[in-house]
């Protein structure tokens, strides 16, 4: 079977295709414009978005940071498809990345706020950086990194709904520190990917 020998693959090749089980969401590939199931009868969903629609909305001081880390992205990960990290992927209601004090929870009838919050404390990466070291080969240590420099290019400092808590920062805080000291050994000095990581916990 698949996991002998490494018992996170099978978890990892879920992570690989940007799929995920969130609060009860079953597994669901997170993607921008994807069509989600509904929640109740409701559907928000808009097959329109974009990443580039979405990265417009950023604070203009931030576009050439947020460019520098998908590019980034993308040479670790060749034809890396972004996550939608700001989307309730089962009601298809997405938050903008605006100041996380004016964003308005718990207005809409079937979303939930807490399914982009809980994504984005990014458990994930411990679980494809376990199975990195178990042997899963090289491109799972570059998913883990493109997937950060990913959540980083779309979620500037205390914008969105991943900063709505104190505990939503921390834990995705101590996710990246674990599984970065997992992947410590792979980078070598000077390093891109690892400087980013390290000015985003300052």
């Amino acid at each position: 079977p698949a996991t002998e020998g490494n018992p996170w693959q099978d978890l990892a090749a879920r992570y690989l295709r940007h799929e995920f089980d969130v609060l009860g969401s079953g597994w669901t590939r997170v993607h921008y414009g994807m069509t989600c199931a509904g929640f109740e009868g409701i559907n928000y969903s808009d097959a329109t978005v974009t990443a580039e629609a979405v990265r417009q909305q950023l604070p203009r001081t931030y576009l050439a940071t947020s460019q520098s880390h998908s590019d980034l992205a993308g040479c670790l990960v060749p034809g890396y498809v972004p996550i939608d990290w700001h989307i309730d992927f089962k009601s298809g209601h997405r938050y903008e990345v605006a100041h996380h004090s004016k964003l308005r929870y718990g207005v809409l009838p079937g979303v939930d706020a807490k399914v982009p919050a809980d994504l984005s404390r990014c458990y994930h990466l411990v679980p494809l950086a376990l199975a990195w070291r178990a042997g899963g080969g090289r491109r799972l240590r570059d998913e883990v990194v493109a997937q950060l420099l990913d959540w980083l290019a779309f979620n500037p400092y205390e914008h969105g709904a991943a900063w709505r808590a104190n505990m939503n920062v921390s834990i995705r805080a101590a996710n990246w520190v674990v599984a970065f000291a997992l992947l410590q050994d792979s980078f070598q000095d000077p390093d891109e990917a690892e400087r980013a990581f390290l000015g985003a916990l300052q």
